[in-house]
């Protein structure tokens, strides 16, 4: 099960760092999706995401800007 997670985030990353690269999405878009389908698919839970964000203020605001 470990594993099958991996792939998932792997294949996440992959997905949003490809939408960023041929500008398909937004970046903010794209990275909020990405984070969305994590909580969705259970590979990490809302808490543990918000804590993430709550430690980086400075990539956040690279996101929005």
């Amino acid at each position: 099960m470990e594993n099958l997670n991996a792939i998932i985030a792997g294949l996440t990353f992959l997905g949003v760092i490809l939408a960023i690269v041929f500008e398909t999405l937004h970046l903010t878009v794209a990275a909020f999706l990405g984070a969305l389908i994590l909580v969705f698919a259970h590979i990490m839970t809302l808490g543990e995401a918000v804590q993430y964000i709550s430690q980086s203020y400075s990539t956040l605001a690279l996101f929005l800007a």
